[in-house]
Order: C-alpha cells, then structure tokens, then sequence
C-alpha cells in the first residue's frame, strides 16, 4: 500500500502541475490533528495477532475516520471517509479484509498465497465462501511495478488524497481549514450566558410559555440554527442508540440462551450513572461544544471494539461496551442539557426537551426494527460499524455550532468534595427539583425488573423469538412521537411536578396491562408506555434545566443520574436474579402498583405543598455556586 500511495502521490503533483498548480503550495498545506492521523496509520504496522491485533486496528480506525471527521470540508476528505467506511464495513463483517486469490496472482504476487492461507492476521485473510460483501473486498489487481490488491474503498480513500494533493497545488479553495470549534470568538462568561436563557430561580414560574400555538413555538424554535444543527446530530446519534442498546440485549441472548444474561446488559448499561457525577465538574469547566465532539469520538472508538466479538466467550466485550456507553451517554446528555440552556431562552426549553424526546422515541419505530434486522442478516458487528458512523457525521456537525457557550473556568477557590457535591446540594434544597429526584428514586426500586421482564413477556407470555422486542420497541415509538409533540401543551397547564407526576401513574397503568400478556392488550398499552414515558422525560429535563443556573447543568444532571440509577440498578439486578424464578407477570404487576403509588404521591405533594419561603431557592443556588460559605 506504501508504493500506491507513493505512486498516488506523484501522480497528484504531476496533475497540480499540468492544471497550473504549484508545488512549493504545498509547504503551506495544514489541516488538523495531524498527529492522530500518522497514529493512526502507524498503529496498522505491528504484526500482532488475537485481541490486540483487533484492538490496534480498530484504534487505527478511529483515528483515521476521527482526522477525516474534523476536515471533511477539505477537498478530497468525504472520497477518503467513504473508502475508509467502505473497508471498515467489509473488514468489520468479515474479521479482517478478505484477499482475492484471482487479484493477488493478477498482481504478480502469487508466491504470497501460502502466508495468506495461514494467516491470523486481522488485518488480511484470503477470501472464502464464507465471506461477505466480497466485492468490497481487495479484488482490484494492479499489475507490477506496483503488484497490489486493492480494495473499492482503497481507490476511494487514494483519489481523495489526490484530490487534496492537487486542490493544494492550485489553491482554488481553502485547504488550510481553521478549526471550527474556535472561530465564533471568545465565549462569553458564564454569569453573563445566566440572562436572558436562564433566569434566577426564584423568579421561575413552573412553565414559560408564550400564547401562541404549539405549532408557531416548535417553527420558532426550529429557526434557531444552532438548535438545528444540534437536532441533525441527534438525529444520527439517537437512531444509532436506540440500534445498538437493543441489540446488545439481542446479542447476548443469541449466545447464551438466557434471559437473565440478556437482562444483565441493562444493568450494566445503567451502571455508569454511580460513576458519572464524578464527571460533572469537568462538564461544568469546559465548553459543553467540545465535550460533545469528544465524547463521539470516544463513543465512535469504543463501539468498534464489537468487531471482535464472536462466540459466547467474547460476551465480556458487549458487558464492557454496555457500561462504556452508558457513562458517555450521560456525559453527552448532560452538556447536551448545559448547550441548550446557553442556546435558547428559557420559555423555548419546553418545546426543546419535547422534539428531542418526541425524536428520540420516535426513532424507535425504525431503530430497533433497523438495528434487529441488520443483526439477523449480518451479524452485530455490522450495527456497530452503523453506530460508529453515525458518531463521526454528528461531530461534525456539533462543530458547526456557534452558540454561546462557557468559557473554561477555574475553581481553586472551591475545595473538591464542594465541587463535586454541588450537584446533590443543589438539589436538596431546591424544593421542586428534591420531589421530583427522589420520588422517582422511589419508584425506581421496583421498575427496573421491567428490563429484565421484558424478555420474559415476549418468549413465555407471547410466544414470539428475542427479536420481537425490535416490534415492541417500535410500538412504543409510536406513542412517544404523539407523546413528546404534546407534552410542552400539557406542561403549560399542569406544570412540570405534576406532569411528571402523572407521567408514573400513567405508566404504571400501561405497565399493568403488559401483564395480560395477550397480544391485542400488548400494543396499545405499549403505545401508552411511549406517550407517557416521554411526558416525563419532558417534564423532568425541563424542570432541571429551569431550575438550574447554567454553570451547574452538568453537576445537577449527573447527580440526578446518580440518584435515580442507584435504585434502578438495583432493581434491574434483582430482577434478573428472580426472573426465572417467579415469573414475568409478577415483576409487571409489581411495577404498576409502585408507580401507581409513587406517582399518587408526588401529585398530592405537590398540590398540597406550601409555597416555598421568598429567596428559599435562590439562597440554595446562591451557595452551590460559589465557593465555600
């Protein structure tokens, strides 16, 4: 591959020359995070065999696609992110490249036929009839002096660096691409983003909502292009979760045979919310822009690591990817929740939190569908490599985002255990953030054996194969896209406490009636479970968001993480311990009594709650954001 690239190389400077270009233009060619790309490519050199052979490439990978990601606007970089995809998916599905026998003797390269045959390498094997997408594969042969097979994406990824080579050359465009992340100027300072997107506590009515109609706030709301951006890149990000999160549970119970196994995922996909607040205050002290781009990276490189798994032994992999996912989630979601805070004002945060949940669930109705279907036909390493993808295009889009944003901060005036305690202070003595946070805490210790029950539902109650929860899932979508639409409407009448109030009792309604196990109850009582799981959604992130100053947002939401994830773990793991034991039916009904009850409760405390003291809320935010008192 060195001779082609060499022969690419002067071929591009031969064609700058003849289309007028210069060569010492060249010398003045930047673009970014060079570093990472020779990382990259250097990290295909060793001859390492087994997981750390997997592991390298795929690391090599995801430098390569993380440098093209960042200069896609170049000339040249799409040709280049299309080849490199190109031969991720062939090598992805396949565990390593498969060679034509045809292309290596075309290329005069016959004498390497018998170390191909016996290779272990990751990287290249020779082409059976097990392979697929066998045409993506090296088929191209290219004669001596060269004497290579080469792939589709091979030719690709070459033609896009001739592309940047010549581009250079002439200097027709902007070569030297300035990083996008830096160019909106300085950020303002934090305390000044507080107005007007979010005023003090205490003078926050429980919504914000103009007269106008739903429809006139969600066009308002989507002429904003920063929230534009932000909703594209959700959009690919949201559909690759929904994808892969269930195909994990799929995953496992195709190689186990076991739905307490399968269950387990979501256990330890919940997990990282224990761990995250420990993160808060980094989410707090730099621009949430940049922690998103970064964290899609991460996400991007930790995905790939699906590639290697093959047989039951290798479930150790999806557990560590579960748990990886699940911490980078939250950390997105909470800078996700500070960015658009310090986006939109405050009274458009409802209609916000409502089209990204609506959009979220909605994406549900093909995801799970998507992401069951792919794996049926070509195995989860091709989900994964759709999920990797779909990480690089929404960080490049994320780049592309202006809004105001916090400048990096220092707190050497805070003491540590203050700074990562801000979060739980806060919330403690924020009356309508504490109902909120630990009712559903409370409810939480018994709703998470539905996770586990689940599988139980669609195998012993319906009768149906693993993959049906794809169908339910999507079902589910379905309510959550009406769901989402409406709840700012409904928000505006109830207020955010009883709207999430209602939210539980109204799931644990639907919940009760999946009990029946009888498909024609199932599907519209699934559909209740996305209508009223995504109130709550709306109604929880907006009362965060409003009750919360910015610099805050990314302690608060971890914490809140934290809270609720404790009980719900712990009932995820009770659960898969008694699944088997005591049946599925059971772990529902017990799910539709406590959130019946939980929910009851937090409406009546709310309605019957006496207003807070004047300045009560404001003295609490006051003293979590400075430093010590």
């Amino acid at each position: 591959m060195v001779r082609l690239l060499a022969v690419t190389l002067i071929g591009a400077v031969v064609l700058g020359l003849v289309a007028g270009g210069r060569p010492s233009r060249l010398a003045d060619v930047r673009f970014r995070w060079p570093w990472l790309g020779l990382l990259g490519v250097a990290l295909q050199f060793p001859p390492v065999t087994g997981l750390a052979g997997d592991l390298l490439l795929l690391g090599s990978f995801a430098c390569l696609l993380a440098v093209v990601a960042v200069n896609l606007r170049s000339p040249g970089f799409p040709l280049i992110m299309l080849g490199l995809a190109l031969n991720l998916l062939v090598i992805g599905i396949n565990r390593g490249m498969p060679v034509s026998e045809a292309a290596i003797r075309a290329s005069g390269q016959a004498e390497t036929l018998a170390e191909l045959r016996a290779s272990d390498s990751p990287k290249h094997h020779l082409m059976g009839p097990e392979d697929r997408l066998t045409f993506l594969g090296d088929v191209i042969a290219i004669p001596p002096p060269v004497r290579q097979a080469v792939s589709v994406g091979d030719v690709l990824a070459l033609l896009g660096v001739g592309w940047f080579v010549v581009a250079a050359m002439r200097r027709r465009v902007n070569v030297a691409v300035a990083d996008p992340i830096d160019t909106a100027g300085p950020d303002p300072p934090g305390a000044a983003l507080l107005e007007p997107t979010a005023p003090p506590v205490e003078t926050l009515a429980p919504t914000a909502h103009t007269p106008e109609r739903a429809l006139g706030r969600y066009r308002r709301l989507l002429r904003h292009r920063d929230f534009r951006l932000l909703f594209a890149a959700q959009t690919l990000t949201m559909f690759g979760d929904v994808a892969l999160v269930l195909v994990l549970g799929i995953w496992v119970k195709d190689l186990t045979g076991s739905d307490g196994a399968a269950g387990s995922v979501f256990l330890v996909y919940t997990l990282p919310a224990l761990v995250t607040p420990l993160a808060g205050p980094l989410i707090d002290r730099f621009p949430r822009r940049r922690i998103m781009i970064a964290n899609d990276f991460v996400t991007m490189a930790i995905v790939l690591s699906l590639l290697r798994v093959r047989s039951e032994a290798d479930i150790w992999v999806v557990y560590v990817v579960a748990f990886c996912y699940g911490a980078l989630q939250i950390v997105f979601f909470a800078a996700r929740s500070g960015l658009l805070v310090s986006m939109l004002p405050s009274e458009e945060l409802a209609e916000a939190n409502g089209l990204l949940e609506s959009l979220r669930n909605g994406l549900r109705i093909i995801g799970p569908l998507a992401g069951a279907g792919l794996f049926a036909l070509w195995g989860g390493g091709a989900v994964a490599l759709l999920d990797a993808a779909v990480f690089v295009v929404s960080a490049g889009l994320l780049s592309l985002i202006r809004a105001p944003d916090l400048t990096r901060r220092e707190t050497a005036e805070e003491t540590a255990w203050r700074e990562l305690s801000a979060g739980v202070r806060h919330i403690v003595r924020t009356v309508d953030l504490r109902r909120v946070v630990f009712y559903t805490a409370a409810v939480l210790i018994v709703l998470g054996i539905v996770e586990v029950a689940v599988f139980g539902l669609i195998d012993s109650g319906l009768g149906k194969p693993a993959e049906f929860l794809g169908v339910i899932s999507t079902i589910e979508g379905v309510g959550a896209v009406l769901g989402g639409l409406v709840a700012a409407a409904i928000m505006a009448r109830l207020g955010e406490v009883r709207m999430a109030a209602a939210s539980l009792v109204g799931f644990g309604l639907a919940v009760g009636l999946d009990a029946t196990a009888s498909l024609p109850i199932v599907v519209p009582a699934s559909i209740l479970v996305g209508v009223f799981v995504a109130f709550y959604f709306v109604a929880y992130n907006t009362l965060l968001q409003r009750r919360t100053p910015l610099e805050l947002q990314g302690r608060v939401f971890t914490a809140s993480e934290a809270i609720t994830t404790v009980p719900y773990s712990i009932s995820i793991g009770i659960g898969a311990l008694i699944v088997d034991v005591v049946g599925f039916r059971a772990l529902y009904v017990a799910t539709a009594v406590a959130c019946a009850l939980g929910g009851g409760l937090l409406y009546r405390a709310d309605v019957h709650a006496a207003p807070p003291a004047p300045g009560e809320e404001a003295d609490a935010t006051a003293g979590d954001v400075g430093g010590p008192t």
